[in-house]
């Protein structure tokens, strides 16, 4: 999903638990924070990582061109 801008945690980190994370940047460029949601994984389909992804990512860059950025 990486592809898509985001990052997904399928129980990596812990079992049953997904995950996804955005990046931050600053004026420069350089990522320096991120921006994550978790859940149940029962609870989350592919249809909700889109949505959410898409969602991740739209904060990501608000955040992102507040400090800045304006890749």
């Amino acid at each position: 999903m990486r592809t898509h801008g985001f990052a997904v945690n399928r129980g990596e980190w812990r079992e049953q638990v997904m995950g996804l994370a955005a990046v931050i940047h600053d004026v420069s460029g350089q990522v320096v924070a991120a921006i994550g949601i978790s859940g149940p994984a029962e609870r989350i389909n592919q249809l909700d990582l889109d949505e959410m992804g898409s969602t991740l990512i739209g904060t990501a860059q608000k955040i992102s061109r507040r400090l800045g950025y304006r890749g």
